[in-house]
């Protein structure tokens, strides 16, 4: 998977969307989908974007007007109830309130 850099956004922000992937123990990590492809969205210094919580992540991107922003989270729940993996995937993908997240977090 391709990275880009924090420099780089400004040139391509409105023409793709964030998205922000919920991990383990409210940890989220920010991808940009350029063209239908995932890309890390890394810190100048080659590290990947971090945060905490939706409102970390908006401070970190807010200044920023994507085309759309999206929460995405894969669920274990096959697994944690001992069912087989299932055959399709247990992505969810949903639309994100970006500005009304901006307002909520005060920023």
């Amino acid at each position: 998977m391709a990275t880009i850099l924090l420099s780089q956004l400004p040139a391509m922000a409105g023409e793709s969307d964030l998205v922000i992937n919920s991990l383990q123990n409210c940890l989220y990590q920010a991808q940009l989908r350029v063209d239908d492809e995932l890309h890390t969205l890394c810190r100048n210094d080659g590290k990947p974007i971090t945060s905490h919580s939706l409102g970390q992540m908006y401070e970190q991107l807010g200044g920023y007007a994507f085309r759309g922003v999206y929460l995405r989270q894969t669920s274990p729940y096959d697994e944690m109830i001992g069912q087989p993996p299932a055959a399709g995937s247990n992505r969810l993908e949903v639309a994100v309130g970006w500005r009304e997240l901006g307002a909520v977090s005060g920023r």
